[in-house]
């Protein structure tokens, strides 16, 4: 009964707080920092300790707790923790994201897991109970989460695990149904259980030049001007040569 209260009180706060941008009921969003500029947060949604910037849009079910959502749209049923996820990013339906740093303009499909944790494997048991409950000393005896980076323009397929301390470089493509093991190089396209390269998405020299242009670093009206040269197939330095950087 005491903690029905409890929720219907905080319920009721958020609505007085930050009634224009509910779009459903059964909202809690307590100690964040939340713009009111075009955000929308929907249905049995769940915000703590995290900031909000305008833009995003968080759909029914999901959670956010001490994260940064800058521009984001998160899909219904994701749980998002101790993370920051680049502006222009959007992650898709019954993920699950901690512990991670997602950079600009990724595309992160529906089932996407990462920030699991990990087990050790050559210890007498792998169960945490033996490095958790009964660890009575302020030294780790294991370290069991380890953050995961994912570079600029990502795209992640449905379904993709990504296992603890792995970095994925800017540019790459992780294959529907991969479980990325290990580190993922710049504009690589992965998949498999365990992921292995398939092949690169561009040439090294035009690798080379995007790294240097870094273009989702610019401004929103440099991407406009330069729409062009992000609507056709890349083929050779020549197709992107009038590109100013």
């Amino acid at each position: 009964m005491i903690r029905q209260i409890k929720r219907s009180a905080a319920i009721l706060l958020t609505f007085l707080k930050h009634w224009g941008i509910l779009r459903g009921s059964g909202i809690q969003i307590k100690s964040s920092n939340v713009s009111h500029v075009d955000v929308q947060v929907f249905d049995h949604v769940f915000i703590k300790d995290s900031t909000i910037e305008s833009q995003s849009s968080i759909h029914r079910f999901s959670t956010i707790t001490n994260s940064s959502i800058r521009g984001n749209k998160i899909g219904k049923n994701c749980s998002i923790g101790n993370s920051d996820i680049g502006m222009y990013s959007y992650i898709a339906d019954y993920s699950m994201v901690n512990n991670t740093t997602i950079g600009k303009f990724c595309s992160i499909g529906p089932g996407f897991k990462c920030g699991l944790g990990s087990h050790p494997n050559n210890f007498i048991s792998s169960s945490p109970f033996f490095y958790d409950k009964l660890n009575d000393t302020s030294t780790s005896i294991y370290t069991e989460y380890e953050n995961i980076l994912i570079g600029n323009d990502v795209w992640v397929g449905a379904n993709v695990f990504i296992k603890d301390g792995v970095q994925v470089g800017d540019g790459a493509i992780l294959a529907a149904g991969s479980v990325i093991l290990k580190d993922v190089p710049d504009y690589a396209i992965v998949g498999g259980v365990p992921a292995k390269i398939i092949r690169k998405r561009h040439s090294d020299d035009i690798i080379s030049m995007l790294k240097e242009l870094a273009w989702w670093n610019k401004d929103i009206s440099w991407l406009k001007a330069n729409r062009k040269f992000f609507q056709k197939s890349i083929l050779s330095l020549e197709d992107i040569s009038g590109l100013p950087n």
